[in-house]
């Protein structure tokens, strides 16, 4: 491991201070998203808030189909848990999003599960996406 994991997540975060989500229009989420595989190449650590920013931005990511964001963000939970950290409601509400863009219902459905077994209880917004696209 690079450095202290702490200082790490901590110097990611000082990145995204910024109001990255009100200046998509020079590709915020891009940035962060490659600041992100940066971080990974470097093995540090992040925490909850940032891998949640990450999620964030992958949903928010306009430019990039469906699908291939919806890979992204499995990626980003994949890791999050490889590395000690529990997907919270921020997380599995951003994969459901996702699953729901790239019309994969069953996937969304399986977060949902996932989600509530986890002890989570999805926001109206979510619910309100799963249920109008699994009537």
């Amino acid at each position: 491991m690079v450095g202290d994991h702490g200082r790490g997540a901590w110097r990611f975060r000082h990145i995204l201070v910024m109001d990255m989500y009100q200046r998509k229009d020079i590709g915020i989420p891009k940035v962060l998203i490659t600041i992100y595989m940066q971080a990974c190449a470097l093995d540090v650590t992040l925490d909850l808030l940032s891998y949640n920013s990450v999620l964030t931005a992958i949903v928010d990511d306009a430019d990039t189909p469906a699908l291939a964001r919806l890979d992204q963000a499995s990626d980003v939970v994949q890791t999050m848990r490889a590395r000690g950290i529990s997907p919270d409601s921020r997380s599995y509400e951003c994969v459901i999003d996702l699953c729901i863009s790239a019309g994969q219902t069953n996937a969304a459905l399986f977060n949902l599960k996932a989600m509530r077994d986890a002890g989570y209880q999805p926001s109206a917004y979510v619910r309100g996406r799963v249920v109008v696209h699994v009537v």
